[in-house]
């Protein structure tokens, strides 16, 4: 093999060791580029973001809605080299519950933001319509004919409503009569009682009615409320009848008899078939021992010629007190007979009376 001169083996050394320098630095370059490039890479932040919270139920009635956000905000450490940071951000709101809502609204919403943040109350407080309401108490009443059920009723302003409310009834039976006391109240805040009476007569029929109660003042009215009555029969006692004549009798005579009735109960009776009869008479010692005779033969009995019916009020009444004349009263006239009747002069007449009475 020829020998090469030493001067190019020395060269070619000195170009074969450049070439490994500037390999090695190009090496370092691109590791370098890729530490960089990797330090300085940006890094996406993760973001999460709030949920929803549940809607509320409406209702019909004057409550309050709610509504809000409350904000909770992550921060998260940025890293530098080759540690990877983890940054948050947004909010993580939950939002309220959504309130009942009626006629009136009363608002609450809260916010927030890193952390927690206390709530912030909005809303509306909106009164409902204005209007008249009423109340009565006792709900429902019995009364015996002739007498009077009470009832008290409480009336009130709603919405805001002022003014001067008058009331009504309607339902009543026949021969019942109804009263307000006082007719007519002036409303505002609060409320005013009113005393309602309900007068049954001795004719009113018997049994259980609705009576509507309501409330006027222009065009404003009250919702129409029920109170019940039950209207009983009178449990009517027996009147007595009691009377005799007037004067002494004699054959040939009459005399009228001015009866008394006694009514214990609380109603007028209506009177009819008054009847007046001798039941016995009672002779004087003397003409018992002579054997005189005297019978309800010898006398006789005029009716009641009045007219019927013949009103007794309750307790003690007369025909004279009533206004009758005296020729319509009952009247026993002693007959003038052929026989002798001696034996009637001083004798006592038994009397038995009858009638009878309706109280409705």
């Amino acid at each position: 093999m020829p020998s090469i001169p030493e001067f190019f083996r020395s060269s070619f050394r000195t170009v074969r060791g450049g070439a490994r320098v500037l390999l090695a630095g190009l090496l370092l370059v691109a590791l370098t580029a890729g530490v960089l490039l990797s330090v300085n890479q940006p890094i996406e932040a993760a973001k999460q973001s709030g949920s929803q919270g549940n809607s509320g139920n409406s209702v019909p009635s004057d409550i309050s809605q709610a509504s809000g956000n409350n904000g909770n905000t992550g921060s998260g450490s940025k890293g530098t080299g080759s540690q990877k940071g983890n940054e948050g951000a947004g909010p993580n709101g939950n939002q309220g519950n959504s309130g009942n809502e009626g006629t009136g609204k009363n608002g609450k919403q809260g916010t927030g933001d890193n952390g927690n943040q206390g709530n912030h109350s909005t809303g509306n407080n909106q009164n409902g319509q204005k209007g008249i309401s009423l109340q009565p108490a006792p709900t429902s009443r019995s009364v015996t004919q002739g007498g009077t059920a009470s009832y008290n009723v409480v009336v009130k302003a709603t919405g805001g409503f002022t003014g001067s409310v008058s009331l009504s009834v309607s339902g009543l039976p026949a021969n019942t009569s109804a009263s307000f006391s006082p007719t007519t109240v002036t409303i505002g805040p609060g409320a005013s009682p009113v005393d309602l009476n309900v007068s049954a007569t001795s004719s009113t029929a018997p049994g259980t009615f609705s009576l509507s109660l309501k409330g006027s003042s222009g065009t404003v009215q009250s919702a129409v409320v029920v109170v019940s009555l039950t209207v009983t029969a009178v449990q009517h006692q027996p009147f007595s009848i009691s009377g005799g004549p007037t004067g002494l009798l004699g054959p040939g005579y009459t005399v009228p008899i001015d009866l008394q009735l006694a009514n214990p109960n609380n109603v007028s009776l209506s009177v009819t078939n008054l009847i007046v009869f001798i039941t016995g008479i009672t002779r004087t010692a003397e003409a018992v021992a002579n054997n005189r005779p005297c019978n309800p033969s010898d006398y006789a009995v005029t009716q009641f010629s009045g007219s019927y019916p013949f009103i007794a009020p309750p307790g003690r009444s007369s025909l004279s007190g009533r206004g009758v004349p005296a020729a319509q009263w009952p009247q026993i006239k002693m007959l003038n007979t052929s026989l002798n009747q001696d034996g009637c002069k001083g004798a006592t007449l038994q009397l038995s009376y009858s009638g009878s009475g309706q109280g409705n």
